[in-house]
């Protein structure tokens, strides 16, 4: 028998034993119905830092720490990231190769890091179909379910709390508008506030966390008090400033101060 003739029959055979071996491990795969295994990336998110600032579950809700103040984080916003975060899965490798991880927005000049129990990942783009993430973990390139906007969420204004009443109005009974001269209550028959318009101004209204605010120099005018029977929840209503130079502000009952827009100030002040 010629030399080439069997070297073909070997190059056959070989090529042969090697289909034959990917078929029976893609039948098996078919017959099983399982997906690879995948590695679950985090499992305690009570603490996630973002760059040089932390937001922090603690018993009075979701709070942002940048080791020189610590102030109330935007609930909806952090438990965005959480869903996200909570449902990583090491799965799809994308990249190896570093030369490539710019395309899929890894490596920038200021990157988005995330920080959970000495677990770092790095914050990528958006697919096209804004409905998944690039991230970084080690030396990979993962895609991840759920979207992670680096340009927002980088950002720390991002996550402060921005409406002042959290509370669902349905917990509350009654509400005390307070001032100087009187009190005024608006009630609730079944789930119908007695004064229906002013209540949707209070429990809706936003406003930008102030810091550095005297409060001794704040006037306040109102007192809000939110009642039912087990407890009570108290907010503070005041300005700062000139005529022309005026500033408005909502104090909660935790000692933050919130600035708000003067038609909200006046619809809150029209009463008490």
């Amino acid at each position: 028998m010629k030399l080439s003739k069997i070297f073909k029959d070997k190059t056959t055979l070989s090529f042969m034993a090697v289909v034959l071996g990917l078929g029976a491990i893609l039948l098996m795969r078919q017959l099983s119905g399982k997906k690879p295994e995948s590695v679950k990336l985090f499992d305690k998110l009570d603490k996630v830092c973002i760059s040089d600032y932390c937001l922090v579950n603690q018993e009075r809700g979701w709070m942002l720490d940048d080791r020189e103040t610590v102030l109330p984080a935007n609930r909806d916003n952090v438990v965005k990231l959480i869903d996200v975060l909570s449902t990583i899965n090491l799965d799809e490798v994308v990249s190896v190769n570093k030369d490539r991880f710019a395309d899929y927005g890894i490596g920038d000049s200021s990157p988005m890091l995330i920080r959970v129990d000495g677990t770092e990942i790095e914050v990528g783009n958006m697919s096209t179909d804004y409905a998944s993430t690039f991230m970084r973990y080690g030396e990979s390139v993962y895609k991840i379910d759920g979207v992670i906007n680096k340009t927002t969420m980088s950002a720390k204004d991002y996550w402060l709390k921005t409406t002042i009443v959290e509370a669902d109005s349905s917990q509350w009974k009654k509400i005390e508008i307070v001032s100087k001269r009187r009190k005024v209550e608006i009630d609730k028959v079944e789930s119908t506030w007695s004064n229906q318009q002013w209540t949707n101004i209070f429990f809706g209204m936003k406003g930008k966390l102030a810091t550095g605010v005297d409060l001794n120099k704040v006037t306040f005018s109102r007192e809000i008090n939110l009642v039912n029977e087990s407890e009570s929840s108290k907010f503070k209503v005041g300005e700062i400033g000139t005529y022309r130079n005026k500033k408005y502000f909502v104090l909660d009952g935790d000692g933050f101060l919130y600035e708000i827009d003067k038609k909200i100030f006046d619809s809150l002040t029209r009463l008490g």
